[in-house]
């Protein structure tokens, strides 16, 4: 999709969650989350993964081809999380827009050291997640299944029992699960009882991530939405001399299911798919006025295809995904999980107000 808008795109901001990584979780012993099939370790990016960046980077390109041509180096931004596989995919990202065969383009990418990121710090959540998921051991499930399971403590408790891990916790199930999903990615062998029973695990999976991600919203959500909001009316407002046409922020699936809810955008995927993106496209209007429109890719599905690039509707701007940049920057900048974090944190740090960690 080209630049086809009679306004002035004047800079695009980029939220995207990592590429395609090994398991975050390897339990001793297991056959299948085996250590082997990932050399370069747990929650890193695998080869395919790295490969990933390259092709999407060609592709954010297409879509945005005055923006991210490769020639201006300066003109771009990028802010990681602490997580290695967050920084390795905006430096793969960036090695394939800025680096030929000639030359090496230095760019740098931002990001505090670990234990120092507010946007994705879970310091002052000061609950036992293991006891909220157990909370809801009684709610019912709808798929078929062999486990003789009717709840959603039965097929954790399933699940528990295939493990070779003594008492496993419920977060822990939720990780194995999810390493499952990332053997599909690679093609390594999947264990039978998933085979088996691919519709029902499918169900809790995806009710784990919901119940998980609605408590750590705030946390994966509130500093950076407001970070975000603050670079942007620097840009607007031209008081950064580089870094202003395209911002890249590199960072997990909890970030961006937390933007989604904190914008109500009208988002049906249970949760993103390995790069998948939010894009701000900043702009400003023939009458000097300064919007926002926002698009959103679902990213890589397991069979290796892209997501197209689509409107993120946005429920409380009427359904529409442009809208004046004051109304959207109060949005996000005073955004709904703000005022729980500075209860539970006290002031942001000063390196965060910035707008640069």
């Amino acid at each position: 999709m080209n630049e086809v808008n009679s306004d002035s795109l004047e800079s695009v901001f980029v939220v995207h969650r990592h590429s395609i990584r090994a398991p975050t979780y390897f339990p001793a012993g297991d056959p299948y989350l085996n250590r082997d099939n990932y050399p370069r370790g747990a929650g890193y990016l695998t080869k395919k993964g790295v490969i990933a960046c390259g092709s999407i980077a060609n592709v954010w390109s297409s879509w945005y081809p005055e923006h991210i041509h490769g020639l201006d180096h300066t003109a771009v931004f990028v802010r990681s999380s602490e997580s290695p596989r967050c920084h390795q995919t905006a430096q793969a990202i960036l090695s394939a827009l800025f680096s030929t065969q000639e030359t090496i383009y230095p760019v740098p990418v931002y990001g505090p050291p670990p234990g120092f990121d507010n946007y994705i710090s879970v310091v002052g959540y000061g609950k036992n997640i293991n006891n909220v998921l157990r909370s809801h051991y009684q709610d019912s499930v709808s798929q078929p299944n062999t486990l003789g399971a009717v709840t959603f403590g039965d097929v954790i408790e399933a699940v528990k029992d295939v493990m070779t891990v003594p008492a496993p916790l419920e977060y822990e199930v939720f990780t194995f699960l999810d390493g499952i999903v990332s053997n599909m990615y690679e093609d390594h062998p999947i264990p039978d009882f998933w085979t088996r029973n691919e519709r029902i695990l499918t169900e809790v999976y995806e009710k784990l991530y919901a119940l998980v991600i609605e408590q750590y919203r705030p946390y994966y959500g509130g500093h950076l939405l407001r970070g975000i909001a603050q670079r942007m009316k620097q840009v607007f407002n031209k008081e950064l001399s580089s870094g202003t046409r395209w911002c890249d922020y590199s960072f997990h699936d909890f970030s961006l299911t937390a933007i989604y809810h904190a914008l109500e955008g009208e988002i049906n995927l249970p949760k993103p798919h390995f790069l998948a993106a939010i894009f701000f496209e900043l702009r400003t209007a023939n009458d000097g006025s300064h919007w926002v429109e926002v698009y959103h890719s679902h990213g890589i599905a397991p069979d290796g295809s892209y997501s197209p690039r689509e409107p993120m509707r946005m429920r409380w701007n009427g359904g529409s995904h442009r809208v004046i940049f004051e109304k959207i920057f109060e949005k996000m900048y005073n955004n709904v999980y703000i005022d729980k974090l500075l209860g539970a944190n006290g002031k942001k740090r000063n390196h965060e107000e910035n707008g640069i960690f």
